[in-house]
């Protein structure tokens, strides 16, 4: 008899995923159905069962706990459980003549849906479940856990995509420590991406930012900095620091009303206005990582805080902290909280800081500069070919936009190119960048998160390695 899924589960709605850390650390890769189906299986699994049973998942409580539109079809499920048959696990270990090895396990065993064509059907919304039986290999990584695990709340990452999932339990696992350093490598291989995005900056991009946003956003650990260490200039590990949400930040995540202000201590604007601003994110993790020693120990006022963190760029911010503190270490400062504002208006230059330690910050910077200009090349022509593949046609208009501009007119003459040949603009590198920025601009709205992620952070780069205040 198949046990059937509870939305609610336990008492305060904590729905326990509970896994081994072999398999959070395991080879696999999960699209984001299947993610939601084999979560939803796992969520049914009790502490006290001795063996896997057969679990029923219903779509209507895939819907409901993942916050899905009821516009979802129950053939994703049946998608996700169909080709979850075909998925393996691969496990690490070392064998005692020291040889590195991988176990593979089968996900699932078997699956029972409802056929493809009966949707139409009177009673087919009755049938919308799948019957699942969990390979019984996978026994000692899913069952009767009593230590080398790890736990967390299904509501922490019902909001979250495959590859950010799999960031999350790879650093819940380091909870009690609040760091974790995890090669490139090592990521790359766990996640199936050792052939892919061989650009470090690519693979940053597109994997570890999204994630960092939404596990800040939507879980309950705030990852406080992702610093990239380094062998030469190449980049080969990431060290993960993160700490525990308290109450109030948890309720924002998961969606709780609030009608108080973000901040207990008073600031200007509502939650509701906050999601609006593009800089939130930007400034609420700075608040978040400085708030210590700016307004703990130094008694700066919260609401000054967050105006000068909007206008300020990071860099001035880490330099100032930076100053205060030294200033405050040669006991030259009588008020900390008048100085820090002082030497983030005007930005102060810390006297111990070398000529040669500043030729080399800037060096570190024009270096994170070429990596966050790559970055958002690669993200500005993945949302044009997102475009490009919904409205066939919008390369054509920005080509025909393209021709009406006399530099363009006289740059197709001198390179000898036929205005009305097609392969040209995508050929040379001036026209395919201009058709690009054609694109972005006809698309402005919806550019706005992207520009909004990275323009000030670009900027503020520009500023730093120009020497400008």
């Amino acid at each position: 008899m198949a046990t059937k899924m509870m939305v609610k589960k336990k008492k305060g709605n904590i729905i326990l995923i509970k896994k081994s850390n072999d398999l959070i650390e395991s080879r696999y890769k999960f699209d984001v159905w299947e993610t939601r189906f084999f979560l939803s299986v796992l969520s049914q699994i009790r502490r006290e069962d001795l063996d896997l049973k057969v679990y029923r998942i219903h779509y209507r409580d895939i819907i409901n706990i993942f916050g899905l539109k009821g516009g979802q079809s129950y053939a994703y499920l049946r998608e996700a459980a169909d080709s979850l048959m075909s998925k393996r696990f691969y496990i690490p270990y070392v064998s005692e003549e020291g040889i590195k090895r991988e176990m593979q396990y089968h996900v699932i065993r078997s699956v029972d849906y409802m056929k493809q064509g009966q949707e139409h059907l009177k009673a087919a919304s009755n049938h919308e479940y799948i019957d699942v039986t969990i390979d019984s290999d996978m026994k000692p990584l899913l069952l009767e856990l009593q230590k080398n695990f790890t736990a967390y709340d299904l509501q922490n990452v019902v909001k979250l995509g495959a590859y950010p999932i799999r960031i999350y339990e790879l650093i819940k696992q380091y909870e009690s420590i609040g760091h974790r350093t995890l090669s490139i490598q090592d990521i790359k291989h766990m996640l199936e991406l050792d052939n892919e995005y061989p650009k470090f900056a690519n693979f940053y991009a597109r994997i570890i930012e999204p994630a960092w946003k939404e596990i800040n956003e939507y879980t309950d650990i705030n990852i406080t900095n992702i610093e990239k260490l380094k062998q030469g200039r190449k980049v080969v590990a990431l060290r993960f620091d993160f700490r525990a949400k308290d109450k109030r930040e948890l309720d924002i995540a998961r969606g709780m009303p609030m009608q108080q202000n973000l901040f207990e201590q008073g600031l200007s604007f509502t939650l509701e206005e906050r999601s609006q601003d593009p800089e939130s994110d930007r400034v609420d993790k700075l608040f978040i990582e400085f708030e210590e020693p700016v307004i703990k120990t130094w008694g700066v006022s919260p609401v000054a805080f967050v105006t000068l963190l909007k206008e300020v760029p990071e860099e001035r911010l880490r330099q100032s902290v930076s100053v205060t503190q030294r200033a405050i270490q040669a006991k030259k400062v009588s008020n900390p909280a008048g100085f820090f504002i002082e030497a983030l208006k005007n930005g102060y230059q810390d006297p111990e800081v070398s000529k040669e330690q500043r030729a080399k910050e800037i060096e570190l910077a024009k270096v994170e500069y070429e990596e966050l200009a790559t970055a958002y090349v690669a993200t500005r022509n993945n949302f044009i070919r997102k475009i490009i593949e919904r409205d066939e046609n919008a390369r054509m208009r920005a080509i025909e936009q393209i021709r009406k501009i006399p530099k363009f007119q006289k740059h197709l003459k001198a390179i000898g190119a036929d205005p009305e040949d097609v392969t040209t603009y995508r050929t040379d590198p001036e026209l395919r960048e201009a058709v690009s920025l054609q694109i972005v601009a006809e698309h402005g709205e919806e550019f706005k998160e992207i520009a909004a992620e990275y323009h000030p952070r670009l900027e503020a780069l520009q500023r730093f390695i120009g020497g400008k205040k």
